[in-house]
């Protein structure tokens, strides 16, 4: 056989073995989500749901974005206001303090949040440490009292970006982001007109009360029971404390 010829039978063969090789090494093609994950840098793969209705023991609660990656579930909850914000973690409600001087109590965030984590919580499965509560304020507001580390003003990218450690491997992210994606499929615009009816129906009853489900009672204050008008609260008190005034039912 000539030289050229066994030259060239050569270069066949090594390329034949290493085109088998090839195969051998990669059996099969990644679908399109494990192609998300493995596309980028372990710490950069997210998926964003947003406007997330999640079924849950009290009726049905709205999570406003849902961000699913490597080092956790983060739950956002956010507040638009051009106010100064006034609270603490542990007060019920916090105060928006406004220009023209006015001012609007609204629940604690936090608490609101507490409530979407545990609803995603039971509807994953997965333990109470991969979830992460964040509450991000958006708008010209300023935090005028000392707040945790997870409520922010301004976007949220930084703090889950700059979140430490893996709390879920590829398999269960993919789980989640499957959970998430029917759940965002399922809040349609019926489904947020029914969630916003059932929200008014609780928080315009007299007798039950929209937080906890237990009975809603007449109170009067301690300090100055002639003085102040009777108002409804919770009858769980104090582990619930709920209450409002009796010109609001």
């Amino acid at each position: 056989m000539a030289p050229a010829a066994l030259i060239a039978f050569a270069v066949i063969a090594v390329l034949v073995a290493l085109l088998r090789w090839g195969h051998a090494a990669i059996p099969t093609r990644p679908s399109a989500s494990e192609r998300g994950f493995l596309s980028a840098p372990r710490r950069f793969r997210f998926f964003v749901f947003t406007n997330v209705i999640i079924p849950d023991e009290r009726g049905t609660t709205e999570v406003d974005v849902v961000v699913v990656g490597h080092s956790g579930v983060f739950v956002v909850e956010i507040k638009d206001f051009n106010a100064w914000i006034f609270g603490s973690e542990h007060d019920e409600k916090w105060t928006a303090c406004y220009v023209d001087k006015s001012k609007h109590q609204f629940q604690n965030p936090l608490r609101q949040n507490f409530r979407h984590v545990k609803a995603l919580q039971a509807r994953t499965g997965l333990p109470s440490d991969v979830f992460h509560s964040i509450v991000a304020f958006t708008g010209d507001c300023e935090l005028k009292t000392p707040m945790p580390s997870n409520v922010i003003v301004g976007g949220y990218r930084n703090f889950i970006e700059n979140t430490q450690g893996v709390r879920l491997s590829d398999a269960d992210a993919e789980r989640v982001c499957r959970v998430l994606k029917e759940l965002e499929a399922a809040s349609t615009t019926d489904a947020l007109d029914s969630h916003v009816a059932d929200l008014r129906k609780r928080f315009s009853s007299s007798t039950t009360c929209p937080k906890c489900g237990a009975r809603l009672v007449e109170r009067r204050s301690r300090s100055a029971p002639n003085e102040e008008p009777a108002f409804l609260g919770c009858q769980s008190f104090p582990r619930c404390r709920y209450t409002r005034q009796l010109d609001a039912t």
